[in-house]
């Protein structure tokens, strides 16, 4: 299945090396997302457990929105239902609107803040009249179930605005060192 479809499939990392063939699990959800993580060891530690997390953006949900979902230190289920994202196990980044396209690009920004937990750069093209947004997330120990990008106040990261009509700023993000 292509990306955006049910049955997507990503290969999960572990913290150390494992002889035995790894087994492919499935990430279900009732309603469509896209892929937009990196699955790789390098993909970000988002609440300083020492293990890679996973990143998802689902831009046309109602609202828009992306997916931070942790790694537990053993995959006992196949499945991921993001509708239970409770701060433990991931959590879920609100747009500030049904159409702003919050997650159509996600990814690993590195440690802007310095704190040693990895942060998330989410791109929201369609912000303010097509102006553009991205938002930059500050990894923490502990999350709630939902981080609303409106409520981003400088000490949990921060929102870079578009400046014209159509800009479009945010359709692409990455970390720059």
């Amino acid at each position: 299945a292509g990306a955006g479809q049910s049955g997507d499939r990503a290969l999960f990392g572990f913290a150390e090396a494992h002889a035995e063939p790894v087994e492919e699990r499935r990430i279900a959800q009732e309603q469509r997302f896209s892929l937009q993580g990196r699955f790789d060891p390098m993909a970000g530690d988002y609440n300083g457990d020492n293990l890679s997390d996973f990143l998802f953006g689902a831009p046309s949900e109602d609202p828009s929105r992306a997916y931070v979902v942790f790694s537990p230190a053993d995959f006992q289920s196949p499945t991921v239902d993001v509708s239970a994202l409770d701060g433990t196990n991931g959590f879920t980044i609100e747009g500030i609107g049904p159409s702003d396209a919050t997650g159509v690009s996600i990814e690993n920004a590195g440690d802007i803040n310095g704190d040693g937990r990895a942060d998330i750069t989410v791109g929201a093209f369609a912000a303010s009249d097509y102006a553009g947004a991205a938002y930059v997330i500050f990894g923490q120990q502990t999350w709630d179930a939902t981080l609303d990008v409106a409520d981003l106040d400088g000490s949990n990261g921060f929102r870079i605005a578009g400046l014209d009509h159509a800009g479009f700023l945010g359709v692409s993000v990455a970390a720059a060192g």
